[in-house]
């Protein structure tokens, strides 16, 4: 998940999120 080539926490956690379930 890149936004503008910015790695933002909350898409980080998402990502964890996301890969759990």
């Amino acid at each position: 998940m890149r936004t503008s080539g910015k790695v933002r926490p909350a898409d980080f956690a998402i990502a964890r999120f996301h890969e759990a379930f």
